[in-house]
């Protein structure tokens, strides 16, 4: 789990660090007991690996920003950029992350649900206070690692939000992981692209539409003879996959 704390004041970043340190704790002793009352054996992982980054100001850590963060704590007061436009511009890159402003002015809060915020956090919050926004953020980050997928891309390890994958392209060995304000360029196969999503359990969201396309059945917006609608883009359909794409996009909306 991937934390990142961007507070321009030390004694607030540490007291957020605190607090993230204190939940882990207690989710552990949770799990820990949970193991112990005769739970399932999927119940008794209590070892949660985490890390925590700080930032000091939001342009290092845009300019630094990685598809592996999970949460976001974010001060709205700090030089530069205020926390608000921070998070303005992560969300043109990262429609989903779970975000928490931190704050010692709570007529900022409402500005929140403008960049789809978990919430805020008035300073100096209580542990109580903070465990009810990081339990949250915990379940979407969690949510969010089962629905993601891990690329090895340009040297590092990206991951893709599968809501943000319109298609997947390849081109002899490159595939080019198409998305919704972004492209991510790998190099891999077809066919290791399709083992990949059917390990996740990912691959009924996605149909291949040609021998070098496959659609994420989620974004089809129209399909009108050999050409299948994503977004504003038309991709071809070919005769062979036809009818197997039209039956996979039945059964994903349910019909």
């Amino acid at each position: 789990m991937n934390i990142v704390i961007v507070d321009d004041d030390n004694t607030d970043a540490m007291h957020t660090e605190t607090m993230v340190n204190n939940f882990f704790t207690e989710l552990k002793q949770e799990r820990l007991s949970i193991s112990t009352s005769g739970m399932p054996e999927d119940s008794k992982d209590q070892e949660i690996h985490y890390r925590i980054d700080r930032y000091t100001n939001g342009e290092d850590f845009l300019h630094e920003y990685s598809s592996n963060t999970d949460m976001i704590f974010l001060d709205i007061e700090m030089p530069g950029m205020l926390g608000m436009e921070v998070a303005q511009t992560l969300r043109t890159v990262d429609a989903h992350v779970p975000v928490t402003f931190t704050t010692r002015l709570a007529q900022y809060a409402a500005q929140g649900y403008d960049v789809d915020a978990v919430g805020y956090l008035v300073k100096p919050f209580s542990q109580q206070a903070f465990d009810i926004k990081m339990r949250k953020m915990f379940t979407i980050a969690t949510r969010r690692k089962s629905r993601s997928l891990l690329v090895a891309a340009e040297g590092k390890v990206q991951r893709i939000d599968i809501r943000e994958i319109l298609y997947i392209e390849v081109n002899r060995h490159e595939v080019t992981y198409h998305c919704s304000t972004f492209e991510v360029t790998s190099w891999s196969s077809l066919k290791d692209v399709i083992a990949m999503l059917e390990r996740e359990n990912l691959l009924s969201s996605f149909s291949q539409a040609n021998r070098y396309s496959i659609i994420n059945l989620d974004h089809v917006s129209a399909v009108q003879g050999e050409n299948v609608f994503v977004g504003k883009r038309s991709i071809t359909l070919s005769r062979g996959r036809r009818k197997q794409f039209m039956m996979d996009l039945a059964h994903y909306f349910g019909s």
